[in-house]
């Protein structure tokens, strides 16, 4: 009995070495997309990339360092025009011991259908 656990304790801490990205889960709430680079953000504030779709966009950060992702912030929420093209400046309060930031949004509602279609016969 204990050949059979020690061996399924090496063959785990082997797959655990050779395969560490499997076992790295993002601490994000589910639905929501990581936007910030891979390495992170190293200050408290980031400005999303152009967003075109109108509609209501989440956010949230999470901290992290050697040890780890942190649970995620406060969830806050932007309306999206439906004219034009912007981009959302997001700013935090520094966590103790972070070593950077992640960044996750969630498109929340579907952009307005498009209007004004004419079809003309050829």
């Amino acid at each position: 009995m204990k050949k059979i656990f020690y061996w399924s304790l090496f063959i785990a801490l082997l797959c655990f070495w050779a395969f560490p990205w499997r076992y790295v889960f993002a601490q994000s709430t589910p639905g929501y997309t990581k936007i910030s680079p891979s390495t992170g953000v190293t200050t408290t504030t980031f400005t999303t990339g152009t967003l075109v779709n109108s509609g209501v966009y989440n956010f949230e950060v999470t901290a992290q360092n050697a040890a780890g992702e942190s649970g995620p912030s406060n969830i806050v929420s932007v309306t999206i025009p439906s004219t034009g093209t912007h981009t959302v400046a997001l700013s935090w309060t520094a966590s103790p011991n972070a070593s950077f930031y992640n960044v996750y949004d969630q498109q929340v509602t579907i952009p307005n259908p498009p209007t004004g279609l004419v079809a003309t016969p050829q």
